[in-house]
């Protein structure tokens, strides 16, 4: 019988992926490749660049940013439960036609959260110490990218290969009669990291919210990326403990994949 954790992880899956597919089938392309309109030239004239024509920009490219939500698969579903994050992406047209370009993309994803308190004595008097724990991956990316144009819609399809950073990182604060004075960071004995390979397949659903007279637009965009790490070292909540005054770690090493769902807003012009 699969746990209540991974029955919902697989809903949460389903209908992430049923979303994504309704919209694009209701929503529709108009076309594989976005039209440029033609410029306007009186009979004799030359024509003009593509500079003296609204809407045609001289430069096709655009730049989002997003709020996300990281749900954790396999081996990495067993010690996280859920993740979020900010992450931005830049696509950049390859080939006039528009169908081709390439999308850079790079987030940070917290999915752990642990705070203590400890109260120890500095001669007479106590001090409250607060320690935080923070688990978190910071990751960069680049690849091909397809897009195929539609209105008020369009759909781009990606696969990347990038470099994660998964790191822990705990710092202290020292509280006088509940006001914070300074936060300690603790250094050496504060952090665990680990670099891997990445790999992601994904796709985005795009919307068009304002357009100017220039070509410049303004959107709302969906995405659902699968990203996969291999073997990877990380800390979770309960992987820190004390043993005698010294802080002790036990890391995890498992593969990390998860499912990235982000929404944001986007500005460019392709």
């Amino acid at each position: 019988m699969r746990s209540p954790r991974k029955a919902t992880r697989t809903s949460l899956l389903a209908l992430a992926i049923a979303s994504f597919s309704i919209v694009y089938l209701t929503a529709g392309a108009d076309s594989l490749i976005p039209q440029i309109p033609e410029p306007h030239v009186p009979g004799g004239d030359p024509a003009p660049g593509s500079a003296d024509v609204p809407g045609i920009p001289e430069f096709y490219g655009s730049l989002g940013l997003n709020l996300a939500a990281a749900l954790p698969f396999g081996e990495f579903s067993d010690n996280v439960n859920f993740g979020y994050g900010i992450t931005a992406d830049i696509s950049l047209r390859l080939l006039e036609s528009g169908w081709l370009g390439v999308r850079i993309d790079g987030g940070a994803i917290w999915y752990g959260h642990e705070t203590s308190h400890e109260t120890v004595y500095v001669g007479r008097l106590p001090l409250d110490v607060k320690s935080t724990t923070d688990n978190y991956v910071a990751y960069g990316a680049i690849g091909p990218q397809l897009h195929f144009a539609g209105h008020p819609m369009s759909t781009r399809l990606y696969g990347l290969v990038g470099l994660s950073y998964f790191e822990t990182r705990t710092s202290a604060e020292i509280d006088f009669d509940d006001s914070e004075i300074r936060e300690i960071d603790l250094g050496s004995h504060g952090h665990l990291g680990d670099w891997t390979p990445s790999f992601a397949i994904g796709g985005e659903l795009r919307w068009v919210l304002k357009g100017t007279r220039d070509g410049e637009l303004l959107g709302l965009g969906l995405h659902i990326d699968w990203r996969r790490h291999g073997a990877t070292r990380y800390l979770i909540e309960g992987s820190i403990t004390d043993v005698d005054g010294r802080a002790e770690f036990e890391p995890i090493e498992s593969r990390v994949d998860f499912l990235l769902i982000s929404v944001g807003l986007w500005f460019g012009t392709w």
